[in-house]
Order: C-alpha cells, then structure tokens, then sequence
C-alpha cells in the first residue's frame, strides 16, 4: 500500500509539472531578424522557409520578425 501511494504521489507531481509547462508555453515568443540582402535573394527565401518552418513546427508559439534595417544598423566597424 506505501508504494501504491508513493506510485500515485510521483504521478500527481510529474502531471503538475507537465500541465504547468504546458501552459506557459502557449506564449508567443517574438524573434527579430534582420538582413541586409534583398529579399529575393538566397539569404531572404531561406530567411521565410526558416520562419514558416519555425512558426509550424512551434504551433505558432515562436515567430521571427524579419525586417531590413536602417542604413545607420549596417555600418561597418573600423577593422
């Protein structure tokens, strides 16, 4: 009988832990990523098959906000 209630005690905890990490992950988590290609370009295409993949694979939990930046993000450091 103790490791009937020992058995029943570890699958209330683990069904409590699972349930709470269930439900904190249904935030939508937004990713930025920037490029400096052309959007039809090899670097942009793959930039949106990644982003589609991600959003399917996540259940639209994960999502990437591509965008170009400004002229002044892309400068170049000094070598």
């Amino acid at each position: 009988m103790s490791n009937l209630r020992r058995i029943l005690g570890a699958v209330a905890v683990t069904s409590a832990i699972v349930m709470a990490a269930s439900a904190s992950a249904q935030e939508v988590k937004h990713y930025r990523f920037a490029y400096d290609q052309p959007k039809t370009t090899g670097y942009g295409i793959l930039g949106d098959i990644f982003s589609d993949k991600l959003k399917e694979l996540s259940k639209r939990t994960m999502l990437i906000d591509q965008y170009r930046p400004t002229p002044q993000r892309c400068r170049r450091r000094p070598a």
